[in-house]
């Protein structure tokens, strides 16, 4: 017999795919770079606003997107959506 007892009643149940939310949002900046680049080309920038990546999206380029900093939940949910980033990988960010 086990000596120790698990206990699922104390953990929150919630379904797959949804993100956890650890009390208030981070007062933490959260900051972006983008990297785009191919054979001929290579581009780096810091940008302010999810917007800003959209141009990205429907390049033949390889794009790189950096997010230091998961205070801000929305702007995770945003850049999941323009990209179409399955939810369940959107909830293994945040874990």
């Amino acid at each position: 017999m086990s000596r120790h007892r698990h206990s699922l009643a104390k953990r929150a149940v919630r379904p797959p795919g949804t993100v956890p939310v650890n009390g208030e949002p981070s007062d933490l900046p959260v900051r972006i770079t983008v990297i785009d680049y191919d054979a001929a080309h290579f581009e780096e920038k810091i940008v302010d606003k999810i917007s800003e990546c959209f141009p990205f999206r429907d390049t033949e380029t390889v794009t790189w997107i950096n997010i230091d900093g998961l205070g801000n939940l929305k702007l995770i949910e945003d850049l999941g959506k323009c990209f179409t980033i399955h939810p369940l990988i959107i909830e293994d960010i945040f874990n």
